[in-house]
């Protein structure tokens, strides 16, 4: 009689794991069809704009897409699922730089060869083409992407350059920003960039223009307290920006035209 309690009872036990596990799954489930409802209710979006590089970027709530350890990501529901094993050689390194329509404008560096490359992956095809040698994209908007020309340090100013990108996953070349660029920031539908008087960054002025880089305003020329030293421009935004001249750090505010030490 004992015996056979003891294996009415597991048998019992057994039973309700079973339940249980069932619960579970029916759970995970009505999760994922929840998931897969509301992507499929969502209105269509544009690209998210910004500067991303290394970062992710959303689109009509399908994709949620990064680059890491040289791997194309998308992220649904907290999960990453592997899109594209980006191909490595030597030193070379990959990362997330814009996109327009299906295309996903990737970027790829190599220190020793003192260079960058953009690529382009569709979503659709799956397929992965170069399209740019001496281009690094760093922020986009719409159609309009803005690059770095060549390899640069994060000291050291660079040649910026306008593209556009197109719907067949091709870069067309607008015009120069400047040859000597350091910071670009895209607020609202204006583009600010800095352009200086040299790769040193000794003098540097702040622009501000439209997308496109037409009707180019400037709205000041910093330099830098020292022979050698640098002028740099950073936290851009509409109202004000930060600069560090070899004296301190500044806040500059375009209305009032006034520079107020912060450290």
């Amino acid at each position: 009689m004992y015996a056979f309690n003891l294996q009415e009872e597991a048998q019992m036990r057994s039973a309700m794991m079973n339940r249980k596990r069932v619960l579970a799954a029916a759970v995970a489930l009505s999760a994922l069809l929840a998931a897969v409802l509301l992507l499929a209710v969502q209105p269509a979006q544009a690209w998210e704009d910004g500067d991303i590089n290394g970062k992710k970027i959303v689109y009509n709530s399908k994709y949620s897409l990064s680059v890491s350890d040289n791997v194309l990501y998308n992220e649904i529901g907290g999960q990453e699922f592997a899109l594209k094993r980006l191909p490595v050689s030597g030193d070379a390194f990959w990362s997330i730089a814009a996109a327009y329509k299906n295309n996903v404008y990737l970027t790829k560096g190599s220190f020793e060869k003192w260079k960058y490359w953009s690529y382009v992956y569709n979503l659709k095809t799956k397929k992965l083409k170069k399209v740019k040698t001496y281009c690094d994209i760093v922020a986009f908007k719409g159609a309009y992407a803005y690059a770095a020309h060549d390899y640069k340090s994060d000291v050291s100013a660079n040649r910026m350059d306008i593209y556009k990108m197109t719907a067949s996953g091709t870069l067309k070349h607008v015009k120069k920003l400047t040859k000597y660029g350091f910071s670009t920031e895209i607020i609202g539908k204006k583009l600010y960039f800095t352009s200086a008087d040299g790769i040193s960054l000794h003098k540097n002025t702040l622009y501000k223009a439209k997308l496109n880089g037409k009707g180019k305003k400037k709205i000041k020329t910093f330099k830098a307290s020292e022979q050698y030293g640098q002028a740099i421009i950073f936290e851009i935004t509409a109202k004000n920006c930060k600069v560090a001249n070899g004296s301190g750090q500044y806040l500059y505010t375009y209305k009032t035209k006034t520079m107020t030490k912060i450290s």
